[in-house]
Parts: C-alpha cells; sequence; structure tokens
C-alpha cells in the first residue's frame, strides 16, 4: 500500500506542477517527507523543471536526499495507514476547502489528464467550463497565458483584472452570483479594464495564486506593468480579498482609475509622440528617399540626352 500511495502522490505531484523528470519529482518529494503540499509548494517557487533538477540533484550528490530518504523510511509504516488516518489539512485544503489529492482523484485539476489535454490554451477551457456553470454574463476574458494577458494590457495601456476562482469556497457562490457575474459588473470592466481569470485548481491558475500571493478567496486583483532599469515587471496595484458587493468592487474599481490611471495615460501619450515622432521621421526618409530617386532620374535623363544630342552631331559630321 506504501507504494500505491506514493505513486498516486508523484502522479499529483507530475500533474499540478507539470514536472514530467520522474528522478527530479522523487527526489523533490524525498526532500520533503513525502508531504505533498509542501513539495509542491517548494516545486513551484522554481522558475522552472531544469532550476529545480540542478537543485535536487545536488542535494542528492551530497548526501541531502540519502538522509531524506531515510527519514521516509522510518514513515513507511504512516505510508500504509494514509487512507485509513489521513494527514492534517494543508495550505491548499485550507484555501480552496478540498484536499490537493481528492481534487485529482476526481478529476478537476485541469479536467484530469484527459481533460487537461483537449485543445486549446488552458484559459480557454476554463472560460468554456465557466461559462457552462455560471452563463455568459461576466466580464469577458483574455483566453490566452497570463504572461500574455499582461502583455496584451501594456500594449493597450490599460490595467488587467485578475480573478482567481476557488470553485470549493464557500463564498464564491454568493461572490459570482451578485458580483462578478452582474450586467453592470461585466460592462464597466470590459470597457475600462482587460480581465483574465484562472481557478486555483488549474497548473497555471494555481502558479498565479502564488505568484499575486492569493492568501484569501475569492480574489481579484488589479495589475499593470511597471518599468525598473528599462524593464518592464508586472506589479499589483491593489487586491481584494474576500467577499465585497458589487457597489463595493465599483467603488474599489473607481478609485483605481482615479488615483492610478493618470499614469496610463501618460504612458499612452507618450507612447503616441515616439509613435508621431517615428512616423514624421519615417516620412522625412521616404521623402528624402524619393528626392534622391527623382534626382537620380532626371542626372539619367540628362545623361541621355547629351548622348544623343552628340550621335547626331557625329552622324552629321560623318556625312558632311
Amino acid at each position: 500500500m506504501a507504494s500505491a500511495g506514493r505513486d498516486e502522490m508523484l502522479a499529483t505531484f507530475q500533474q499540478v506542477t507539470g514536472w514530467n523528470d520522474v528522478e527530479v519529482c522523487n527526489l523533490c518529494l524525498n526532500a520533503h517527507a513525502w508531504d505533498l503540499d509542501a513539495a509542491v509548494g517548494a516545486a513551484l517557487s522554481f522558475p522552472g523543471e531544469a532550476e529545480a533538477a540542478v537543485t535536487y540533484r545536488m542535494a542528492q550528490n551530497s548526501g541531502g536526499a540519502q538522509r531524506a530518504g531515510a527519514r521516509n523510511e522510518r514513515q513507511e509504516e504512516a505510508d500504509d495507514t494514509y487512507h485509513e488516518h489521513p494527514p492534517r489539512r494543508g495550505w491548499f485544503h485550507n484555501m480552496t476547502g478540498v484536499p490537493l489529492l481528492r481534487v485529482v482523484s476526481l478529476g478537476m485539476l485541469g479536467g484530469g489528464r484527459e481533460g487537461y489535454n483537449r485543445p486549446g490554451s488552458e484559459a480557454q477551457r476554463f472560460a468554456d467550463s465557466f461559462a457552462l456553470e455560471h452563463g455568459d454574463c461576466h466580464p469577458t476574458p483574455q483566453t490566452v497565458k497570463f504572461s500574455e494577458a499582461l502583455a496584451n494590457a501594456r500594449r493597450q495601456f490599460k490595467f488587467l483584472v485578475v480573478y482567481i476562482h476557488s470553485p470549493h469556497h464557500q463564498d464564491t457562490p454568493e461572490f459570482l452570483r451578485e458580483t462578478l457575474c452582474t450586467p453592470v459588473m461585466k460592462e464597466f470592466i470590459d470597457e475600462n479594464f482587460l480581465f483574465w481569470m484562472g481557478s486555483i485548481i488549474n497548473p497555471e491558475g494555481y502558479s498565479v495564486s502564488v505568484r499575486v500571493r492569493a492568501c484569501g478567496f475569492p480574489y481579484i486583483a488589479v495589475m499593470t506593468t511597471a518599468t525598473e532599469d528599462g524593464s518592464p515587471y508586472p506589479t499589483v496595484c491593489d487586491a481584494n480579498e474576500g467577499l465585497a458587493s458589487k457597489e463595493a468592487m465599483m467603488r474599489w474599481f473607481t478609485q483605481i482609475l482615479e488615483n492610478q490611471g493618470p499614469e496610463l495615460v501618460a504612458q499612452r501619450a507618450d507612447q503616441e509622440q515616439r509613435d508621431m515622432d517615428r512616423r514624421i521621421r519615417e516620412e522625412q526618409e521616404e521623402a528624402f528617399r524619393e528626392g534622391l530617386l527623382q534626382d537620380q532620374l532626371r542626372e539619367q535623363q540628362r545623361e541621355e540626352q547629351e548622348r544623343r544630342e552628340r550621335e547626331e552631331r557625329e552622324r552629321v559630321e560623318r556625312e558632311e
């Protein structure tokens, strides 16, 4: 039973993190004494699987993984009784109201392996399932990766509203029914923002929740792209965690637009000025090239005329 329990945790770990290297997955789980919550949290803190592989293989070579393995041997008896005596609630269970293993066993994480492999992006699949369950009356989502949604907002000089969906949280149904999925909220957000949403039980949705440090649900953040030393980076302007009425959310959104919107307006004006300056330079360069071409054409015509006149004089001289 111990082996079966660990196989299940390994499959869950891979599904949540998206890691494919079984050896690295085992090293990570071993390093965290097969505490699935701790291992997943650690894995998602790495920029990617390759960086994690270097870290855990170095730990293995230095004996860290072996020491963790020794600890794990002492836990085999606990593993054998895992289903009879479930572990204490972890971070995922506390936040979403459902155990991580239960989520995967029900096929909810990304729709299960088969569901997750369906065509289309995760954002598109989630938007489709969200519309089926809650209707079409909600802000129009960007059905692209989170990073692409941020880039779209940056190009359009708009704030990005990010909604992290926790389907099993007790306040989610009321928040959707009374606040987010209402005509006034849909119209307001569609007119003033770009909107992206993801589910806490999907890989990218969970990853974004970690990135924005979501601690309470329902969770909505307003994000923008700041610039430091010439490099853009995403930043959270403000976030709302917990149940809120549509009136309170409208006031909150309006305050953000009034307080931080002028910066986006200034950025748009700067970009428009740069675009105008570029167009003027391009027009001037085009006019210069056209003028140069005309000068070259006139010079060719003059030379051709001189050549004809010279040939005519030579012909006349020969006839005389």
